[in-house]
């Protein structure tokens, strides 16, 4: 079994000693992940940490979360397995210069909360509208009535209003 990963942890010491971390976050503790997704287990995470030739804080590594979404079709639900690849620089202060850089992880004072961040990269990595993949839910949508069947209350207001004009 993994080890449960803390909620923070300081990225500069990291950084300075080149270390890695791994472990798994249970899903009670991920609580943003809600509405049409849902964790199915927890999140096993691997973290490396080390200084980039700017002498910055570079993160790399993988999570692997499975999750569950409500199909946009059926509202059924299906199971997802993300793995999700993790690079970026973590911005220890909000003085450094980080402007134009495009992966950056928040770590006031060097503490990255950990169970933030991959939760965030786990809500990044969902898709936007969840559908199934092999369109098996297709024949449920397409049980309703056609368009020519529907109910239209206004239909015959035409008819009625050329009588009575």
């Amino acid at each position: 079994m993994a080890t449960e990963l803390p909620d923070e942890v300081d990225c500069r010491q990291l950084a300075d000693e080149t270390r890695s971390i791994s472990g798994s976050i249970a899903p009670a503790r991920l609580t943003h992940i809600s509405g049409v997704f849902r964790l199915a287990g927890s999140a096993r995470v691997r973290l490396d940490f080390r200084r980039d030739d700017d002498q910055r804080i570079a993160v790399d590594g993988e999570i692997d979360a499975p999750v569950e979404a409500q199909c946009q079709r059926c509202l059924e639900w299906m199971s997802l397995e993300l793995c999700i690849t993790v690079c970026a620089l973590a911005m220890p202060s909000a003085d450094d210069d980080f402007a134009y850089e495009q992966n950056l992880i928040a770590a006031p004072e060097g503490q990255l909360k950990l169970v933030d961040m991959v939760e965030d990269e786990i809500l990044l990595a969902c898709p936007m509208i969840p559908v199934h993949v092999d369109r098996s839910c297709d024949s449920q949508a397409d049980s309703g009535p056609r368009p020519d069947e529907r109910y239209k209350p206004f239909a015959g207001l035409a008819d009625l209003i050329k009588k009575k004009g």
